[in-house]
């Protein structure tokens, strides 16, 4: 990982158990830079990081929330402004960054705050919107790096093939509630 962050002023990383690493990082920079460019996946394997202080047991740190960069594309024109970037990042998890450079084709870009109990939720990539008085517009959501995804269960861990659903449905049809 520090191969790919490339931090200024360096990273120590340790493994501390129960599949949890510490990573220690010397200037903030370097530490903001890589909670804003997540999501980071090592081997396959999503990581969730989180900041600890000092006087914290990084074993107890939960870790459920995961920023993902997020398209929303459909917008009519009038609603590509920031503050409905933040009212449809607070509605997929926490809004924290709205990309004002990127206006390509109708879509804003975001960083948001997932929750990793709620992703099941997310993968449906679709949600109404309207202004007051107005018809509702249907918007699609593109998660950007989302890593490996089953899509028999939604979950962020394990592809298809390796799903204990597949146990319970047999064969495969094809239908996928996830896009």
């Amino acid at each position: 990982m520090a191969n790919i962050w490339k931090p200024l002023k360096g990273v120590t990383i340790s493994y501390i158990g129960n599949g949890t690493f510490l990573f220690r990082f010397y200037h903030q920079v370097d530490i903001q830079r890589v909670l804003k460019g997540g999501s980071w996946r090592f081997d396959r394997y999503m990581l969730i990081l989180g900041v600890i202080t000092e006087d914290e047991n990084p074993l107890e740190i939960p870790l459920f929330n995961v920023p993902f960069w997020v398209q929303i594309h459909n917008l009519p024109l009038g609603f590509m402004s920031k503050r409905v970037g933040q009212n449809i990042g607070n509605y997929l998890g926490k809004f924290l960054e709205y990309d004002e450079k990127n206006f390509i084709n109708f879509c804003i870009h975001l960083c948001v705050f997932v929750s990793f109990s709620m992703c099941v939720n997310l993968w449906k990539n679709r949600k109404n919107v309207k202004k007051p008085g107005g018809d509702p517009k249907e918007v699609f959501f593109k998660f950007e790096r989302p890593g490996t995804f089953c899509y028999l269960c939604g979950l962020i861990s394990h592809i298809g093939e390796h799903c204990e659903k597949l146990l319970l449905i047999g064969e495969v049809n094809g239908i996928r509630k996830w896009s």
